[in-house]
């Protein structure tokens, strides 16, 4: 039997025929927001892909340089731990040799391309220089840690060399729980802070999820069980939290003394750095367990090791530049 529809029924009824699936509908969103996110990638490959030549680094050599606490200068006796540059460097005074084997031997963590894909992505360039520069520090401080300061890449013995690539496999690119400071691993766990693949991350966003990774990793890596990262709050060092931080670590390590990062975010001026602070800063980089500074302004990082002469002009520093490689096989 029959029965009468409202007009408004009716009228529902027949928007309904004509209006798309809402599985249809969802997948276009999807597929526009894949489109947006590669055209992202492809406009960043374009403007950040340029192989500009850059001019090298003179180094006066009357004056001294200091890098991480490490000093070099004409006057001061070569360093027992030389080692060849693998440049033909012959020509250069021994202790710019020797800061050039020291320098050498820093990790560098630069901008990839074709890596595996993140949310569309499949490179960073243009949007992950905060990332590679906590990578940096922190690969720099595992080194410190496992390796000692004094380590120099090259003529190194063989457990030495060992070590120095199980560090480098930590931040291969590939999202993996062998791979726990990867940036894919990063970008994941800055999800549930409101972040994704192609956002510019902050310096104190970057020190939390550092912190958060080599948490989650000294879980499942034997190696990294007594190392963890303690964040300043508010540029505050609270000595509670320190003490039950590492209280817990070693607890959970059958009392093995735990190493410790101390990352303390700062703003250090409104728009540019304030020229007030330049001593500060390099006094911190002559410290024997100073591992560096990141930072510098919106979407321009840079990872600080050291200085010569003026900190304003002659900054040591590893700069971001583009690189081809994405899959690292030791």
């Amino acid at each position: 039997m029959a029965t009468e529809k409202g007009v408004d029924e009716e009228e529902s009824e027949l928007e309904g025929s004509y209006r798309p699936d809402v599985r249809h509908r969802r997948a276009l969103v999807e597929g526009n927001g894949r489109f947006k996110t590669k055209a992202m990638s492809l406009w960043n490959n374009l403007r950040n892909g340029w192989v500009i030549p850059v001019k090298l680094t003179v180094f006066n050599h009357e004056e001294p340089i200091w890098m991480l606490g490490a000093y070099y200068h004409s006057k001061s006796r070569p360093r027992s731990s030389q080692v060849d540059y693998p440049d033909d460097r012959s020509n250069e005074p021994p202790h710019i040799r020797d800061f050039l084997a020291d320098f050498s031997s820093r990790l560098w963590m630069t901008y990839r391309r074709g890596f595996p894909e993140m949310a569309g992505m499949i490179s960073d360039c243009g949007w992950g220089c905060m990332l590679r520069s906590g990578q940096m520090i922190l690969a720099q401080t595992l080194v410190c840690h496992f390796l000692g300061r004094g380590w120099r890449q090259y003529r190194q013995p063989t457990e030495n060399s060992k070590r120095e690539r199980q560090i480098l496999r930590w931040f291969s690119d590939t999202l993996s729980d062998h791979c726990p400071f990867s940036i894919h691993g990063l970008v994941e766990l800055s999800i549930p802070r409101g972040r994704r693949a192609g956002q510019w991350y902050g310096p104190s966003q970057v020190s939390y999820l550092l912190r958060d990774a080599v948490e989650k990793a000294s879980r499942k890596i034997r190696g990294l069980q007594n190392f963890r990262v303690y964040v300043a709050q508010d540029c505050t060092v609270y000595k509670a939290d320190v003490f039950d931080m590492l209280t817990a670590a070693e607890e959970s390590n059958g009392g093995r003394e735990c190493a410790l990062l101390f990352l303390v975010p700062v703003r250090l001026g409104g728009e540019q750095l304030n020229h007030i602070y330049f001593p500060c800063l390099q006094g911190l980089l002559t410290l024997d367990y100073c591992v560096g500074i990141i930072g510098g302004r919106p979407k321009h990082s840079l990872y600080f090791l050291g200085w010569q002469g003026e900190c304003s002009k002659d900054t040591v520093s590893l700069r971001m530049a583009f690189s081809n490689l994405h899959d690292l096989t030791l």
